[in-house]
């Protein structure tokens, strides 16, 4: 093996060794992380001093051609191609490593629910007793270590109502979403139940008796979970964790407990609601997307965490659709919209100024 150092007049010696040396690894002659041949035999090849050849090994590893580890050598170390990301611009971990032609992995460190650090309690406003998600992981690239990655979030229940809402709303797109894929978006007409077939004279019009059933069976249920609410030990501990829940949790109230138990309560109303409504509008995937918004406009107008103002609210909401619909049914909608944006900028608080701002 020959190398050639091309020397320009007027450059240093050591430059001219420095372009030699990259020549030679550039070309392929030096394999990845190869140990760079002894002084001795590099200088005799080249026909310089060691003082010259160190010098110019000493630039290589400063521009990256050429790495050297203590007590071990040098190395032939091909650099990665250099990255300009804006730093406008962010990207994952991954991205980030595949832009520089590695191939990125990880691997799980930890990953549970736990008493949160102080720094998590402060970050995320939870107190020392409450517990958050944890996971770690150990990020590699072409597998070796490059970074510890610690993800803590707080449960969505300490979060704003406005993130409780839009998670809960993403969560239900996702299920319709999978629904929709895996048995398609079809429509089924249900007819109603065969007692109940038939229409009744209300005020001299013809009214389907299925709807007036339905109706009826709504209002009772609300006014059975109104009276469980405002007359029943649970619902006394309800209010209270609605009202403060730092205080309920003090007195012994489990809170955990008590929210699952409300949740699944509440998703046992809304089954409910579909089989009721299933004979007057279409099953398909979407039909409870068709009444959401209406009933984000009747919680948010009736004011958040009060009852008797969520019914009023659906009142209202379902009055406003009728008069509208009947009058101007293109622009019933935003007829909608308009009311209850005036009566949030009057009382932001709800219909009796009981509830939470929205």
């Amino acid at each position: 093996m020959t190398m050639t150092v091309e020397a320009v007049p007027g450059q240093k010696l050591y430059r001219a060794v420095v372009g030699a040396l990259r020549r030679e690894v550039e070309s392929g002659r030096f394999a990845e992380a190869q140990l760079l041949p002894a002084e001795r035999v590099l200088c005799e090849l080249l026909d310089v001093s060691r003082t010259t050849l160190r010098k110019a090994i000493a630039d290589l590893v400063d521009e990256g051609v050429l790495l050297h580890r203590h007590g071990a050598g040098t190395f032939i170390h091909r650099a990665r191609p250099r990255v300009d990301q804006p730093s406008s611009r962010l990207t994952s971990f991954t991205e980030d490593m595949r832009l520089r032609g590695l191939e990125a992995s990880s691997r799980e460190l930890e990953r549970g629910v736990f008493l949160p650090t102080p720094e998590e309690a402060m970050m995320l406003g939870a107190r020392p007793n409450e517990r958050v998600f944890r996971l770690g992981r150990l990020r590699l690239a072409d597998g070796l270590p490059m970074a510890i990655e610690r993800a803590t979030i707080d449960p969505i229940r300490h979060r704003p109502d406005v993130d409780t809402l839009l998670v809960t709303f993403g969560l239900s797109s996702m299920i319709v979403g999978a629904i929709e894929y895996v048995w398609g978006t079809g429509t089924t007409l249900l007819p109603p139940p065969s007692p109940f077939t038939g229409t009744v004279d209300v005020l001299g019009n013809q009214y389907p008796l299925y709807r007036l059933v339905a109706a009826l069976v709504s209002l009772l249920v609300s006014a059975g979970v109104f009276a469980i609410i405002q007359f029943t030990p649970m619902g006394l501990r309800i209010r209270a964790i609605t009202d403060d829940p730092g205080m309920a949790e003090a007195l012994g109230v489990n809170i955990k407990r008590l929210l699952t138990l409300v949740f699944g309560f509440a998703a046992g109303l809304a089954a409910l609601a579909g089989a009721l409504g299933s004979p007057i509008f279409a099953i398909h995937p979407e039909m409870g997307m068709n009444i959401l918004i209406d009933s984000f406009l009747v919680v948010v107008l009736g004011g958040l965490g009060s009852l008797t103002g969520s019914a009023i609210g659906a009142f209202f909401v379902a009055l406003t659709k009728s008069i509208g619909g009947g009058y101007f049914a293109e622009w019933s909608t935003a007829f909608l919209f308009l009311i209850v944006a005036l009566a949030l900028i009057v009382r932001p608080t709800g219909v009796f100024g009981q509830g939470r701002v929205a």
